[in-house]
């Protein structure tokens, strides 16, 4: 038997629902948890006994966070209530939570944020709504670049708009996505277009990533730069889906002050291929490695650099390094909104000289590169504080589409 959820009632009870959930790296769910409990909900994350199956995960993922099987049961993770519930079964990144409907009961939220499409915890939540009662918004992350391109992957989405977008559609009061290119991927691929997707953007901290001109000053003696080096930052895993090796190949075609700073795991074969560019063009004082580290400690490294790329894909450390008043360099087109401001540059994917190109003029033209900065800063602060991004959310929860 369902309850009604009210729509008014304050505080509300909260589930967000996830296949994996990882607070000490932070992401949305962990972002979106914690200012929802700071103004007083009731809020839970309700998840599966793992960490996501990161590539490589022995390599990249579990020297920060150890093992990827955890207890079964509740307790509180980095500040946040988490039920960690057993996954009946695993597949490519998706689990099916066993115990879930039984949880639910027990939580009796009023909302349930389902994270990500296409995982098995959201159809779970999907299937599971007309008994339960709760509202239900679904949001997804999902960049093109990520998207499955072999014929089973292609089989996938049109069994998935066939069969499951018309009740996806039927039950959800929200469908969000994080970028306009990401609500595109939502009713092209995902064939939902009988009801409206909105977009609600990712978020930062805008209080522990802000810039610091004194801790730039101490990061950049520890790190022996010059004054007139020009640090380019990269964050994030040290994979080929995620192409820093294009970073790396792009020194080749810049002036000798520009360097770049990497850091994240990796798998040792890719960092050999990596190596291999660095001493082919003798760029072992322009390139710098550091193993990834907690999120709290990202600020430092972020507020030593001039600038941020990242060569493919997004990621929240776009926004985070803007926050710190770094200019940013993306990848063109997807993601072009996070570069609005005039906080950044574009390049076109894959070209090392293009690359290049946008690097060079940031570090021939550092007034223009600073004020970048600011402006990326100034984005933050007018659109992407956790505090705006989760009363974004807060008005989906209580308002049908």
């Amino acid at each position: 038997m369902g309850w009604a959820c009210p729509l008014d009632r304050y505080p509300l009870k909260i589930v967000h629902l996830i296949d994996y959930f990882q607070p000490i790296l932070g992401y949305q769910e962990t972002f979106l948890a914690r200012e929802q409990l700071r103004l007083g909900h009731d809020v839970t994350v309700v998840t599966s006994d793992r960490y996501a199956p990161f590539l490589n995960y022995t390599q990249t993922i579990q020297p920060l966070l150890g093992e990827r099987v955890r207890p079964v049961g509740f307790k509180l993770e980095e500040g946040i209530p988490v039920w960690r519930l057993p996954a009946s079964f695993e597949y490519r990144y998706r689990c099916w939570l066993r115990g879930l409907g039984q949880v639910l009961m027990t939580l009796r939220p009023d909302v349930v944020h389902a994270h990500n499409v296409t995982k098995l915890t959201t159809l779970q939540a999907v299937l599971l709504k007309p008994r339960l009662g709760y509202r239900l918004l679904v949001d997804d992350h999902s960049l093109l670049v990520a998207m499955d391109e072999s014929w089973s992957g292609e089989l996938f989405y049109k069994a998935f708009r066939w069969f499951l977008a018309p009740i996806f559609q039927r039950r959800a009061d929200a469908l969000i996505a994080v970028t306009d290119g990401i609500a595109n991927t939502m009713r092209e691929v995902y064939g939902f277009r009988e009801i409206p997707v909105k977009v609600i953007e990712l978020g930062v901290d805008t209080e522990l990533f802000q810039p610091d001109p004194s801790a730039r000053e101490a990061m950049r003696a520890e790190l022996g730069l010059n004054p007139d080096d020009f640090m380019v930052i990269y964050t994030g895993k040290i994979l080929p889906n995620k192409a820093p090796h294009w970073l790396v190949e792009a020194l080749v075609h810049c002036p000798p002050q520009i360097k770049a700073l990497l850091i994240g795991n990796g798998p040792s074969e890719y960092r050999q291929q990596i190596d291999q560019v660095i001493v082919q063009h003798d760029l072992a004082r322009r390139v710098f490695f550091q193993p990834a580290v907690k999120q709290v400690e990202l600020p430092r490294y972020y507020v030593a650099a001039d600038a941020g790329c990242w060569p493919r894909e997004g990621s929240t450390a776009m926004f985070e390094a803007a926050s710190c008043g770094l200019p940013i360099v993306i990848v063109a087109g997807e993601l072009a909104q996070r570069v609005r401001y005039g906080n950044g540059l574009e390049y076109q994917e894959g070209s090392v000289t293009d690359l290049a190109r946008c690097l060079t003029y940031l570090a021939q033209n550092t007034g223009e590169a600073q004020r970048m900065g600011v402006r990326g800063r100034q984005l933050v602060e007018d659109h992407l504080s956790w505090e705006q991004i989760n009363s974004q959310f807060m008005t989906a929860y209580q308002h049908s589409n």
